[in-house]
């Protein structure tokens, strides 16, 4: 494996955690339309902003990793803090559908990823 191939296998890693944890975070499938995902940001975006749970000091960080979650799954615009935070979680692991030890394994990610 030459260092180009493993900074993208890294890359594409961390992307593929992002997006599950995103998934996670809103309570979304992975295949959740527009509409589907507006509405689970929304309700998502209620129940943690920080104007309404004034007596709960992570509220401006869940709220930050709900919008982020939203732009990354709606968008697909990365999120640093996203990436920043689903690091210190011991449960987000590799999906077993994309485990990334083979060409073939590239593909299927490239597939999911682009044509869902």
């Amino acid at each position: 494996m030459t260092r180009d191939e493993g900074e993208f296998r890294e890359v594409l890693q961390d992307e593929l955690r992002a997006r599950e944890a995103a998934c996670r975070l809103l309570e979304v499938s992975p295949g959740a339309g527009p509409d589907e995902l507006k509405a689970a940001y929304r309700r998502k975006a209620k129940a943690h902003h920080p104007d309404r749970n004034l007596e709960d000091r992570d509220a401006a960080r869940k709220f930050l990793m709900v919008r982020c979650a939203y732009e990354l799954l709606a968008h697909g615009r990365p999120c640093a803090q996203l990436l920043a935070e689903i690091g210190s979680w011991p449960e987000m692991s590799r999906t077993d559908r994309h485990r990334l030890e083979n060409p073939w394994s590239y593909f299927v990610w490239w597939r999911d990823h682009y044509f869902g």
